[in-house]
């Protein structure tokens, strides 16, 4: 559902932007990448291929949104590859804000979710779900991220302002 609820809002927001969607808006990872276990991927070229392909387009994208920062490490790569600069060229969003974001050059702009709170009624909810299994129904909760701007993103090209960041 989070995944399908992230397609819809993104689909949304190039709507009400007045900017078409197509299929091609989207980088799918290969299947394996949902099977194999983290040490076995090679986080600096994960997505890397699919960024190249996007990228290389006629009609590229002035910005990615990277489904879990991890990812940005692979779109970072083929934007050098291209010569591309970020954030003058391209703008790139993680998901997590994970360490590694300050590691990225620049910084990866992040969507920090408040894991110590998801982590923390996910385990209470179970705990009650172990002491009562009967008594326990599933349940759905949102949480709200939080935007932790970097040097990663700049204004797009028709804000009428520098694509580079103050």
């Amino acid at each position: 559902p989070v995944v399908q609820e992230r397609y819809a809002g993104f689909r949304k927001a190039k709507q009400d932007c007045g900017l078409p969607f197509t299929p091609w808006d989207l980088i799918h990872l290969p299947v394996q990448y949902t099977y194999l276990p983290l040490p076995d991927i090679q986080l600096n070229s994960l997505g890397y291929e699919e960024a190249l392909h996007l990228l290389s387009r006629k009609n590229r994208p002035t910005a990615i949104f990277a489904a879990f920062d991890e990812l940005a490490l692979g779109i970072y790569h083929a934007a050098r590859k291209l010569h591309m600069e970020i954030p003058g060229d391209l703008s790139v969003i993680g998901l997590n804000d994970a360490e590694m974001c300050l590691l990225c050059n620049p910084p990866l702009t992040s969507v920090r979710q408040p894991l110590d709170i998801m982590v923390n009624q996910a385990v209470n909810y179970l705990v009650q779900y172990l002491a009562k299994p009967q008594s326990c129904t599933p349940f759905q909760k949102k949480f709200p991220g939080m935007l932790v701007l970097r040097q990663s993103v700049a204004a797009p090209p028709s804000a009428g302002g520098t694509t580079k960041p103050s």
